[in-house]
């Protein structure tokens, strides 16, 4: 008898371990539900090596499967999120949940090699290792632990090629006479703009209007714009496939290009960026002729952007005061005709702030002559500043010099 007692005891006992390992193997899982179909991640490679000559073609592609079945009455939905590896998703890209029965998250050369170098910081042509992470996540009667499955891949990414010019033009069906010259930004140089009208028709941008000149051309034969969306450019050569873009509809347009970006965007009057400012004065002793006379119903304009409305910019000398001295200053209405209840822009820092050449400063909205604004100045110091960026949307400003 004591020996079947014994027996008996050793086979409970292996029985509860039995049961033990069959819960840690069935973690939240109840009757129906399966664990022989395990959620798994994978990628289309192990190492991938991005190419901007195939800047629009997928360079990688993670799948995954349905997971496990969960029982009845539930429903599984999927969190797709990636990051540099090791980050614990800390600087993972937005969680993306994706649409019901897509199984699959894609990424061209261009996408991964922005997120690489801008998003991350990554350095081109040094590799990096990507985490890619999928949650199944279940909807039910009650809470069930989701499933999750990461993979890492290792990514080389690129330096992006800038577009080398000093000009680009419009030429094509859609340009009045067939071509124009477009304006290089003062504020970036890597940006080149026309505002004016476009005819229903083709449109595309060489760097010169030598025969042989290559060409700033759509990825696709005639790609209909997207109007007010930025969109890829091709640098082609001359006899490469006519890839224009086509103005659907005549109208007044804003053609933005990058050449560091390689991009184009097209804005209808429909889309078009609306300015917060009409328009932006200067006045005070560092503003050349008329201006430093305080005429503020006279004030000196500066130039509004084509590019982007809301950018104004003075591009000559500034004339430098004295150090301790009410000279050199500067500020900026943004009305005239009014007298000094004028309302104007100027720095919050202070009554009379020095520039540092290059660097970035806040701008605020003030009323001339109210006890409720102090009567702040930037000062000019520099004689070497003979460059204005005042962006309006951001509020802010810089002095520089080129």
């Amino acid at each position: 008898m004591k020996n079947i007692f014994k027996l008996l005891s050793l086979l409970l006992f292996m029985c509860c371990i039995a049961s033990c390992d069959s819960d840690s193997n069935n973690d939240n899982l109840n009757p129906g539900e399966t664990t022989d179909n395990p959620l798994t991640i994978s990628a289309s490679g192990d190492n991938i090596v991005l190419n901007e000559d195939k800047s629009e073609e997928v360079a990688l592609t993670f799948t995954w499967n349905t997971g496990n079945n969960r029982g009845e009455g539930t429903s599984l939905s999927y969190l797709f999120k990636v990051d540099i590896a090791e980050n614990q998703f800390q600087t993972a890209i937005e969680t993306e949940e994706m649409p019901e029965g897509v199984f699959s998250r894609s990424f061209t050369h261009r996408e991964l090699n922005e997120l690489l170098l801008d998003y991350w910081e990554v350095q081109p042509a040094k590799s990096a290792r990507i985490e890619a992470r999928v949650i199944a996540t279940v909807t039910g009667p009650h809470f069930i632990k989701p499933e999750i499955s990461d993979v890492v891949v290792t990514v080389t990414p690129f330096a992006p090629r800038v577009i080398e010019t000093n000009k680009m033009y419009a030429v094509g069906t859609a340009v009045p006479g067939g071509q124009i010259e477009m304006s290089r930004a003062i504020e970036d140089p890597y940006v080149f703009a026309y505002k004016g009208l476009l005819q229903e028709g083709k449109i595309k941008f060489p760097l010169s209007l030598d025969a042989s000149a290559d060409i700033v051309s759509s990825r696709t034969p005639n790609l209909t714009i997207d109007d007010g969306t930025m969109m890829p450019v091709l640098l082609a050569t001359s006899g490469t496939p006519d890839n224009s873009w086509l103005i659907p509809n005549a109208g007044t347009y804003v053609v933005v290009i990058n050449t560091k970006e390689k991009t184009v965007v097209f804005y209808s009057e429909a889309t078009a960026i609306k300015p917060k400012y009409d328009n932006v004065y200067m006045i005070a002793e560092a503003v050349p002729g008329g201006g430093k006379d305080w005429d503020v119903d006279n004030p000196l304009s500066m130039t509004q952007s084509i590019a982007n409305p809301n950018i104004f910019v003075f591009n000559e000398t500034l004339d430098a005061g004295e150090a301790g001295k009410p000279s050199g200053r500067i500020r900026f209405p943004i009305e005239k005709g009014v007298g000094w209840g004028y309302k104007g822009l100027t720095t919050p820092d202070g009554l009379m702030v020095p520039v540092t050449k290059g660097k970035t400063y806040t701008v605020y909205q003030f009323v001339a002559g109210s006890s409720e604004y102090p009567d702040n100045y930037w000062q000019i110091l520099d004689g070497d500043i003979n460059l204005i960026i005042l962006d309006t949307e951001k509020m802010t400003i810089r002095f520089m010099s080129r």
